[in-house]
């Protein structure tokens, strides 16, 4: 969760940089969508387990 997070935040930053190249930032922007969906993942998971721990 910690990792895709801060890999989302890189990616963001990049898509953001007018330097880099186009291709370069619409893969940043994949890369950063694919993380977040990765992270609400994590986070669904992490949710379930808590549940089923507590009962």
């Amino acid at each position: 969760e910690v990792i895709s997070g801060s890999s989302a935040e890189c990616h963001k930053e990049q898509a953001k940089d007018s330097s880099n190249t186009v291709g370069e930032r619409v893969g940043a922007g994949i890369d950063y969508a694919k993380d977040k969906v990765e992270e609400a993942g994590h986070a669904a998971s992490k949710e379930v387990n808590k549940q089923k721990a507590m009962h």
